[in-house]
């Protein structure tokens, strides 16, 4: 069985989160994308390693800039980034 997917990607004011394949947000928000409490200009990998701490049962997919909201997009370089830069600071 396939875990259930977050694409996260940069929106105008925040970082957000769409969710696929999980029913649970969509029935508790009445949507599949929900906004992160990360600004726009928080660093992604930061974002990344806080969003796959918040949910480990969920593949996290970070997406480029640009780039279109689909679902099951695959952003293999936006993965390669953030292993190239890692976060090196707090929360």
């Amino acid at each position: 069985m396939r875990k259930p997917t977050i694409t996260v990607y940069r929106g105008r004011s925040s970082w957000m989160a769409r969710f696929d394949g999980d029913a649970e947000v969509f029935r508790l928000f009445g949507t599949d994308t929900l906004a992160t409490p990360y600004s726009e200009r928080t660093l992604p990998n930061m974002v990344r390693l806080a969003i796959e701490a918040l949910n480990p049962g969920h593949d996290v997919i970070m997406q480029p800039d640009g780039a279109p909201v689909l679902a099951g997009f695959s952003s293999q370089s936006a993965d390669d980034w953030c292993k190239a830069h890692p976060y090196k600071g707090g929360l």
